[in-house]
Parts: structure tokens; sequence; C-alpha cells
């Protein structure tokens, strides 16, 4: 038997490699035939391509992008953009004409030279640098403006292929996000000849709108042209889309000048104005806003505020028999609303506040009694004045009287006014109190009695041998403790 002896791994590797390199050798030659094939199939057809150029470019002479440099003025059109118009068909240039150009060299005798030839070798030579130029422009702080508004930019031969704009070495589209002042823009831009330029540019960003004031109110709201008093709250409130507010100033000045020393800052934070006043001369009250551009708005409100007290000046006259004389006082900022007059028996000065102050003067005096009259003025924003004394007045017994404390001597007669009647029957039952003997009371109470008939509508009335007023107080009494305080009462009486 013979052994069979197979490959090695050697020869086998060695039949690969082999194998790949005539792979290798087919795939290149297959590839070049097919490539040349494409290009004889646009050779074929380069007269056709050429013929329907020049159609092409009779009929869009004007908008064709002609480039020029020193030595020939010529353009590049495209295969592709000859046969999407129509000018010639697909079947007749083969199917990768989309690579193929024709390249268009005008001469002066008005006679153009067509050259079919891949996009890649269609090129101008170029070179001169692009050409930029524009003007300084102001700018409205957060308009959206386009940095490239206002500029040119030319090739002078070739494409511009590249251009931007840089700001502090960053690059910018437009200024929205630009703040008050004036910035240095760099424009640069290189063209398909590789050349390049740079160009400066100033913008100065600027706000020439006035801030926005919304609303301005005292608060609480004067209705009507009240007065009011007391610290007084007035709210502001503005706004401003340009460079934002900076400070205000409440001014009795209707026009302040943007240095002005009692500019106050405003916050980021604060939404509304707020200024308290307690005091005002005048009755408006300017409210000032400022930007940050220095531009200013101004509001005005009309404030209706009184602080001051009213200030007494005379009384019509005294006090007298059922009279209270009449008090003036006058107020520089409300003026006077009404005068309240208080009315007592005691001496002591009452406070302002006092409740039972009244724009009623009536009064009917007492006997024996007396009486001390106060007044007090009102503003119309509610400030009183202080208490003012208009004197006192002293009912005796008789029918007149006087100011200033003094009495008149009673009558003793048994006839009369009503007061010297009930003035002689609180005197007969002071002396029926002293009495020692019965008689002495019979007769005082005999007088009284008689007395008692001259009173209208019997005011006074006996029972259980105690003579009763009106209001039911006794004249005299039996009892002991009454003819104390009556006794205590005489004692007084004549000590007056």
């Amino acid at each position: 038997m013979k052994n069979k002896k197979g490959f090695t791994l050697i020869e086998v590797l060695a039949i690969i490699v082999l194998i790949a390199i005539v792979f290798s050798i087919t795939f290149l030659i297959v590839n070049n035939v097919n490539d040349s094939a494409k290009e004889e199939t646009i050779q074929i057809n380069e007269n056709s391509i050429l013929a329907a150029a020049n159609i092409y470019t009779e009929e869009f002479n004007k908008n064709l992008n002609w480039r020029s440099n020193d030595e020939e003025t010529m353009v590049c059109v495209s295969v592709e953009e000859i046969v999407n118009q129509g000018m010639l068909e697909k079947d007749k240039v083969g199917t990768n004409y989309e690579e193929y150009v024709v390249k268009v060299i005008k001469s002066d005798d008005d006679v153009n030279s067509y050259h079919l030839m891949k996009k890649t070798e269609c090129k101008i030579l170029d070179t001169k640098p692009p050409v930029i130029n524009g003007e300084n422009v102001e700018i409205e702080i957060k308009d959206d403006y386009d940095v490239y508004n206002g500029v040119e930019i030319d090739g002078t031969g070739s494409e511009i292929i590249n251009k931007n704009v840089t700001l502090d070495g960053k690059e910018i589209t437009n200024t929205k996000k630009l703040d008050l002042g004036e910035y240095i823009l760099i424009y640069t831009a290189e063209d398909e000849g590789n050349n390049s330029v740079e160009f400066t540019r100033t913008i100065k960003i600027v706000d020439t709108k006035k801030p926005d004031i919304i609303s301005l109110e005292q608060v609480p709201v004067s209705s009507n042209n009240n007065w009011q008093k007391g610290n007084i709250k007035v709210t502001g409130k503005a706004k401003d889309t340009g460079s934002g507010i900076q400070s205000y100033l409440f001014s009795k000045e209707e026009s302040v000048d943007k240095n002005n020393v009692n500019w106050k800052n405003l916050t980021s934070s604060e939404e509304e104005i707020t200024q308290y006043i307690n005091s005002y001369d005048n009755g408006k009250l300017y409210f000032h806003v400022k930007d940050r551009a220095g531009n200013i708005s101004s509001k005005e409100i009309q404030l209706y505020i009184d602080n001051i007290v009213p200030i007494f000046v005379s009384k019509n006259g005294n006090i007298s028999l059922n009279s209270i004389p009449m008090a003036t006082f006058k107020d520089d900022q409300s003026g006077i609303k009404e005068v309240k007059y208080y009315i007592s028996t005691i001496s002591t000065k009452p406070d302002k506040n006092n409740k039972a102050f009244s724009t009623s003067k009536d009064i009917s005096m007492s006997c024996r009694t007396s009486y001390y009259a106060w007044a007090i003025g009102i503003d119309k924003a509610g400030n009183i004045s202080e208490v003012e004394s208009l004197g006192s007045y002293y009912r005796s017994c008789s029918s007149g009287g006087s100011s200033g404390g003094s009495s008149s001597s009673s009558s003793n007669s048994s006839s009369g006014s009503s007061c010297d009647v009930v003035c002689q029957m609180q005197k007969n039952s002071e002396a029926w109190h002293n009495a020692t003997s019965q008689k002495e009371k019979d007769e005082l109470h005999k007088k009284n009695e008689e007395l008692a008939q001259q009173l209208p509508g019997s005011s006074f009335n006996q029972g259980n041998g105690t003579w009763n007023n009106s209001s039911g107080k006794p004249i005299y009494s039996v009892s002991d403790s009454d003819k104390k305080k009556s006794s205590s009462s005489s004692k007084t009486s004549k000590g007056r």
C-alpha cells in the first residue's frame, strides 16, 4: 500500500495569497474598464453637451456667475443643470453626467469657447483678496440685529467660500444679547483662491426709549378729592423693556436732571416703588424713573394730605344765659370741616377726643349752677385743634346772670321767673331744715305751696311731706340725711 501525502500548512497559505493577488489584479482591470467606458460615454456625447451648453449660456447669460482674473472671464455650467432645464436629454449624456461641467470662457469677439471636464477640474486662478464694506451703526438695545446687515462682501474674482464675524474672539451673529456700549466686530472672508481679508466695524448699542410708568396711586386711594392725614403711602409701578430701570425719585419738582444727587437706586427684586408722605406743601407729587441709559419718565399725582391741626381765631362774644358763643378756627391746608362744643358744669378742661363734643350749642341752664364751655375745630382731614375755652357762666336766682364765674344777687320775692321761683323754694327748704319750731316749718311749707302754683305744668308736687322737682329730686325732706345735705348746701351757698 502506498502512503498518500497531503499539503502542508505553509503550502496552503501560499496558495491563498496567490489567489488574493490574482483577484486584486482582476478587480483593478475591470474597474478601469468601467471608468473608461463611462468616459467614453461622455466623450461620445460631448458634442451634444457642448451644443446644449451654448444654448444655456445665451439664455441665462445675465444670471450666470461670471468670474474674472487678469487672464480670462469664465463660468462653470453644470451638465446636470443643463439637463434639468430641458436643453439636453438624459439618454444622450450617460448615467454619470452629474460629475461633469462645461467651462465657458468668454472672448472679446463674443465667441465663447466651451470645454467639457469634471467638476474638480473647473477652477479659475484668483489672486485678488475679497473686499468688505460697511459703516458703523447704532443699534437699539435688545434688537435682533443681524451683524451682516449693511455689510457687502465681494469676492472680486471668485466665490466667497468662508465668512464669519467675531467679538472678543467669539463668533457672533446678532446683537440681541449685547448691553449698552460700543463694540468692535471683526469680519473675515475667504474666496475660492484662498485669498482672505479682515475688516473691523463699530456697533454702538443704545437705548433711546423712555421707561413706561404703569401706575401711580395713593394708598389708601383718595376718592372724590378727600383729604387724609397721617402717613400716606404712594405707590408707583414702572417698567423699561430696554436697558432697565436704574433709579427713581419722588419730588415736588416737575422735572429733574439725570445727575440729581437725590436719585435712589432700584434693586432688581423690586416690582413696585413705595414712598411714605406725611406732610406736603404742594398738592402735586411727581414720580420720576430713570433707566440705565439716562432716559427719564415722569408722572404726577394730586395728593390731599393735611397733618396740621386747625388754629383758634376768635369767639363772637361771651357765654350767657342759655347761650354759647360761636368759635372760629382756621386751617390753611384742607380747611375747617366743623366746630364742636363741650358744655359742662365741671371746670376741668376736657380731652379733645371726648365724644361729648357736639356741633350743637343748645343748653337750658339750671339755677344756681356754674357752666363751662369749650370748643374744638376739626379740619377736612380729621385733624383736631387744641381745646379752646369759651368762658364760664353762673346762673343765679335772678333772671339775669354774669360771665366769668361771677353771680348776681337772688330775689326773695314770691314772684318772678321759674328759675326765681325754684330758687326761692330751695331757700325755703333750707330754712325749713334749720327751723326750730313747727310753726315756722308750717309757714315755710305754705310759702312753697304758693310758689309751686306759679310753676307751669305742675313741675313740682308734694308727696309724703316731700316736694319734688320734675326729675323727682326732693326740694326739702323730713329725713335727717337730706336735712344734713341741705344744711351743707345752704352753707356753701351762703359762702358764695
